[in-house]
């Protein structure tokens, strides 16, 4: 039996949206852009959205890991800017630079591992839903907010799977407009990519973006 979402079923989701939901929802999208133009005053949209978002997933998904995630996005945000702006050389502006294979697994084995952790003390204390892909997603999430930080390449990559994974936990709480701005993500993060890409070739050839 097909379970998915239906013409009725999104349009009661849409007309239920609060201003919270809009707020949320045009914030992040604003987020990614930027940063997916390698904008720092992405951050700042960044920041309000993930508060607004935190709630969310708290009072209306049961989502307590990606909460704590969103709460960390939050922090992590003031951060960003900083880095962004004198992360580099000298307290210069930090450049885009690619990761290490060592990088790469550790990451990978960091997402699983903890990702497994969290999911057992999430599953033994709170009645969540999608209990251990919520939480290797958030790890992983986590994990690719920091390479985004120090403005690595790869970033995109990471964040086109994760976004992938909360399209599915998304799904799978019939909660279609948030799934859907998730694959509006994943789209985004594939833009992100390539622009980064264009533009540390363009610096490595001594061009200017």
């Amino acid at each position: 039996m097909y379970i998915g979402p239906n013409l009725h079923s999104v349009l009661e989701q849409f007309q239920s949206l609060t201003l919270f939901d809009w707020a949320t929802t045009i914030l992040a999208l604003i987020y990614v852009f930027l940063a997916a133009r390698n904008n720092p005053w992405c951050w700042v949209f960044g920041a309000v959205a993930c508060a607004i978002w935190c709630y969310v997933d708290i009072v209306q998904y049961d989502l307590y890991s990606d909460a704590a995630l969103q709460a960390f996005y939050v922090v992590m945000s003031g951060f960003g800017i900083y880095q962004w702006q004198f992360g580099g050389q000298e307290s210069g502006e930090l450049s885009i630079s690619r990761m290490s294979l060592t990088e790469h697994v550790g990451l990978i084995a960091f997402s699983l591992g903890v990702g497994f952790l969290l999911g057992y003390f999430v599953s033994q204390n709170f009645a969540a839903a999608a209990t251990y892909p919520d939480a290797i997603t958030t790890v992983a999430s986590v994990g690719a907010t920091f390479l985004l930080l120090r403005r690595k390449l790869e970033n995109w990559l990471y964040w086109i799977v994760i976004d992938l994974g909360y399209v599915a936990i998304y799904w799978s709480r019939e909660a279609w407009l948030f799934a859907g701005i998730m694959v509006v993500y994943v789209m985004v993060a594939g833009y992100g990519y390539w622009e980064w890409k264009r533009e540390a070739e363009l610096r490595s050839n001594g061009l200017t973006v």
